[in-house]
């Protein structure tokens, strides 16, 4: 029995092992290729949502560019305790050495800023941390972050987690202690003194919050009382509908769907384009399948707003690092089946335009 059972076993390691070989190494029937139009050496592309971890060196950052045809990426940093502890000045320091290929964000992932006090209390005070690292109180984050925008070194604010499904139980490199769910109102005081900062910048405000029912009515109150800041509702606006996602962009000119990491590489797929968590939301929208076909409804979106959509890699932990290429050609994929003149601005032109104008 233990020989059957081991030759059993070694006959599945080399199926597994040869399927998985396959996969690499041909083509899947009816999957897409990548466009002429869509390929590096006609489409630079400029990735608008990258975060900054400590250990994320500009010269691995500009490798990973090259491999994969990119010009730009945006940085935002993760001050994060646990796999992330990037800064804004390590984001600026990037942009100083490297000026044509990143831009810096004034980072809106810090652990003070999961607390709802920070968001819902006026002038709520610093705190200390169980290991005593600062918990930043939103008035430091507003006096702070004027100061920087002065500077001239950044062009963007965020992201800010709003609404967010935690993954941080499957991924080793995060707060295992916590699941990473969060769910804050939108438009709280803090939100409003941000967007009234980033407007006397004239820089953009990049936010996750997914779109249920209760948050999507909070982000339109707060794009009706913001109209001169420049908004950037990242994962497809919250991973809503075509329907609401055209109703928004017809509504609020300043807003920006941003499509952090909805693409879907084929091989291993991960990521929010995937639908996840499956089951636990009713509002999730793919925009891209598993086999590299776009949604017939999303793509008619973008050829209806060809200038509201931007691009990126959301690249944020360790375990993602070495899919930064597979995560680019998923991307360039979904733009091979949108006319050359779209996928270039979705691309590339948006996010040129939203950023380089704010750059020093």
């Amino acid at each position: 029995m233990r020989g059957f059972m081991s030759r059993l076993w070694l006959g599945n390691h080399f199926l597994s092992a040869l399927l998985r070989f396959l996969l690499v190494a041909i083509p899947i029937s009816g999957c897409v290729t990548i466009a002429e139009h869509a390929k590096p050496g006609s489409l630079p592309l400029f990735d608008a949502h990258t975060h900054l971890n400590h250990d994320m060196t500009a010269e691995m950052l500009i490798k990973w560019m090259d491999q994969a045809g990119v010009k730009r990426m945006a940085l935002m940093p993760r001050y994060y305790g646990d796999d992330g502890k990037g800064t804004d000045e390590q984001a600026a320091g990037y942009v100083r050495r490297y000026p044509e290929r990143f831009i810096a964000f004034i980072a809106g992932q810090r652990s003070g800023l999961w607390r709802p006090s920070a968001w819902t209390t006026e002038d709520a005070p610093d705190i200390r941390g169980e290991e005593g690292w600062l918990l930043i109180s939103g008035h430091r984050f507003l006096t702070e972050a004027e100061s920087k925008l002065r500077s001239g070194k950044y062009s963007g604010l965020g992201e800010f987690i709003i609404h967010h499904y935690g993954y941080n139980r499957l991924v080793p490199t995060t707060d295992q202690s916590v699941s990473g769910d969060l769910e804050l109102p939108v438009d709280t005081p803090l939100m409003f003194k941000i967007v009234d900062l980033a407007a006397r910048y004239d820089m953009p405000v990049v936010i996750h919050a997914e779109a249920e029912p209760q948050t999507r009515e909070q982000m339109r109150r707060l794009l009706d009382r913001s109209p001169k800041t420049r908004i950037i509702w990242e994962h497809n606006c919250g991973r809503e509908s075509a329907v609401q996602i055209a109703d928004f962009l017809k509504t609020y000119p300043n807003l920006t769907c941003g499509l952090g990491q909805m693409a879907v590489p084929m091989i291993n797929p991960y990521g929010y384009g995937t639908g996840w968590p499956a089951g636990r939301s009713k509002h999730i929208t793919v925009v891209q399948y598993n086999d590299g076909r776009i949604n017939r409804k999303m793509r008619a979106l973008f050829e209806a707003f060809p200038d509201r959509f931007i691009i990126g890699t959301d690249i944020a932990h360790p375990f993602q690092y070495s899919r930064y290429g597979d995560m680019i050609d998923a991307f360039r994929r979904l733009l091979s089946q949108l006319k050359p003149e779209t996928a270039r601005k979705i691309g590339y032109e948006n996010a040129e335009r939203l950023f380089m104008r704010t750059q020093k």
